[in-house]
């Protein structure tokens, strides 16, 4: 999730070149019905990659606590420009499971996730 169409277009391709499936969207709620809606569908999600800030809208923050109301389990990641706000110095305190400062190469964000994922969630969703 992010707010600007170009920032989720070069994060969904750095994402897709690594082997996942990729859903951008611009805001909280976006991410709200449809990480609700795939549930329903029985489809899960490898992780979420959420920005902190979204202006005029539900940002990284509250949209990983409502996720974390829905699943439990779900990595969520942090993404933001904003290296000194806390949330991404500590991201398990506020429910996420890592964090990733902005602007980032495909090399970190590979990191990230083989971290926390492992290799063998590349491909899901």
């Amino acid at each position: 999730m992010d707010d600007e169409e170009v920032m989720r277009d070069a994060i969904g391709t750095m994402l897709e070149s690594l082997g996942y499936a990729v859903t951008r969207l611009g805001d909280g709620n976006e991410v709200l019905l449809h990480f609700q809606d795939a549930r329903v569908k029985g489809e899960s999600f490898a992780a979420v990659i959420l920005d902190l800030t979204i202006p005029g809208g539900m940002g990284g923050k509250e949209t990983a606590q409502a996720i974390r109301k829905i699943d439990g389990t779900v990595p969520i990641f942090i993404s933001s420009g904003y290296a000194e706000d806390p949330m991404l110095a500590d991201p398990e305190k506020y429910g996420c499971t890592g964090s990733i400062s902005k602007p980032y190469i495909k090399a970190e964000l590979a990191a990230l996730l083989e971290k926390h994922l492992g290799e063998s969630n590349s491909g899901k969703g």
